[in-house]
């Protein structure tokens, strides 16, 4: 069962606590094609940020323990990989109240988002930039 935009909105607020100025260390294609995550350092340990987008389960959360990588990575993994390793999380917001998570990145190289549609069927992860 995907969350409702109430509950996204409780745990965007757990997350922005928790997570905020960590740093992205790695990006993780899991076993599972419909989810990734997030490896993220700050205040002394590792923290996983796990973002699914699977048709009726859609939810965004920390796991506990890294997940499980596939031997090759997906292609949109490679490229947050390049785009997003490095950089700091600086704020995590729901978007007007919806079902929708925006993860915002600055870095050295610039800034970025990594935007997360949580709807039941029709859910997708976007990375954005400036341009």
């Amino acid at each position: 069962m995907s969350l409702s935009a109430e509950e996204i909105g409780l745990v965007v607020e757990s997350l922005k606590q928790a997570l905020k100025g960590t740093v992205v260390r790695q990006v993780i294609s899991s076993e599972s094609l419909d989810r990734i995550a997030l490896e993220l350092r700050g205040l002394g340990e590792n923290h996983f940020l796990q973002i699914v987008a699977a048709a009726g389960v859609t939810r965004i959360g920390r796991v506990k323990e890294k997940p499980k990588a596939q031997e090759t990575p997906h292609p949109f993994v490679m490229l947050l990989r390049k785009e997003i390793v490095g950089k700091a999380i600086a704020d995590i917001r729901q978007i007007g109240g919806d079902r929708a998570v925006s993860l915002e990145l600055a870095g050295k190289t610039g800034e970025s988002s990594v935007v997360c549609e949580l709807t039941s069927r029709h859910a997708n992860i976007f990375l954005v930039d400036s341009a």
